[in-house]
């Protein structure tokens, strides 16, 4: 299942700290964990492939905590370059076959299925444009952008948010088992309320 939510207005400060604030408060399980992909090429310009460039950002966000608490945890990682830092356990990786891998996969996410337990509460992505302006082509001009979050059996919940100047676009996505679409609804619904909180009391 998924569900867009539309903002017209600039992204507001802080929001993917915003958006991890209204997870968490629904979250079965405090404190909510949520994996936020970091572009390697922040800390490696010039660096170019056709595969993944993505490290996680993990984030443990409480119930009520406030948004400002979460934005500084998110710059204090990324200024220490916490998604740099890898598991010790992943450098012997490289080693193992890859049958061993499939292995331990298929057992891992059989496990968290059949408990309802999973290693995530919720995949936070993000992708920012100054203008739509690149994607055009003779013929066809942009009008919005927004990306359908990526499918995987290891999160139960995913966001991704697309920002072009004046306006944000939010798709979440939940398999079936786990929520309904009343409750994706509602969850985009918390998910509007905290981005517009602060301009609607400026208001």
């Amino acid at each position: 299942l998924w569900h867009r939510l539309t903002i017209e207005g600039p992204a507001p400060t802080g929001l993917i700290a915003r958006l991890a604030v209204a997870i968490a408060a629904r979250a079965p399980a405090a404190p909510a964990r949520l994996m936020v992909p970091v572009d390697v090429r922040n800390y490696r310009r010039g660096l170019r492939a056709t595969g993944n460039l993505s490290y996680p950002l993990f984030l443990e966000v409480a119930a009520e905590q406030p948004w400002r608490d979460v934005q500084r945890t998110v710059l204090k990682g990324l200024k220490d370059k916490a998604p740099l830092h890898l598991d010790p356990a992943e450098r012997i990786a490289p080693w193992l076959p890859l049958w061993f891998f499939a292995g331990f996969y298929r057992l891992w996410i059989a496990t968290q299925q059949r408990r309802g337990r999973y290693p995530f509460t919720a995949l936070l992505s993000q992708i920012a444009l100054q203008t739509t302006a690149p994607l055009d082509a003779p013929g066809f001009a942009t009008r919005a952008l927004f990306v359908l979050p990526m499918q995987s059996d290891i999160f139960p919940l995913t966001l991704a948010v697309a920002t072009v100047a004046g306006r944000v676009d939010v798709v979440l996505s939940a398999p079936e088992a786990l929520v309904d679409r009343a409750g994706l609804a509602r969850l985009a619904d918390a998910a509007r309320a905290q981005l517009v909180a602060e301009s609607v009391a400026a208001a």
